[in-house]
């Protein structure tokens, strides 16, 4: 059976989107999605790795095992 991972966004108000883009840690745009409210991303087809998110100003790392 095919698995799927979610990455589940928390924090964006109700009413208001985000433009979410994930890049590997190369600087490469790899997803890019507009987020609401408690959204989650399907990562599944990500290699392990780390990855640099935006999430519309802010930037994070994140690790997928």
């Amino acid at each position: 059976f095919p698995v799927t991972i979610q990455f589940f966004i928390k924090g964006i108000e109700k009413g208001i989107s985000a433009n979410v883009k994930i890049y590997t840690i190369e600087g490469k745009l790899i997803q890019t999605e507009i987020a609401e409210e408690n959204k989650s991303m399907d990562i599944s087809g990500l290699a392990k790795g780390l990855y640099i998110i935006h999430i519309n100003n802010s930037t994070y790392r994140f690790v997928k095992m």
